[in-house]
């Protein structure tokens, strides 16, 4: 195969993006000594798992709420209270 730039730097490239998420979650997520591991990775996962979840959660409650208080009709005086 005749060498060319472009065939050197296509599996340099692919391997700076396999390596990008392991970079990322190694200096950015909080974790014990030394390299990350998978069960740290579980653990992690399954709290942001938790705190996605409460988020829809309160989402889903507070459309239920806002629906239900925009088809009711008040007058201004009462609009003045809320």
């Amino acid at each position: 195969m005749k060498f060319t730039p472009m065939n050197f730097q296509i599996p340099v490239a692919a391997g700076g993006v396999a390596l990008m998420p392991f970079v990322l979650m190694q200096f950015a997520l909080p974790h014990g000594d030394g390299m990350i591991t998978l069960n740290s990775l579980l653990i992690l996962n399954f709290a942001y798992v938790i705190a996605v979840g409460w988020g829809v959660f309160c989402i889903c409650l507070l459309t239920g709420y806002l629906r239900n208080f925009m088809r009711e009709s008040y007058s201004p005086a009462q609009w003045g209270m809320i």
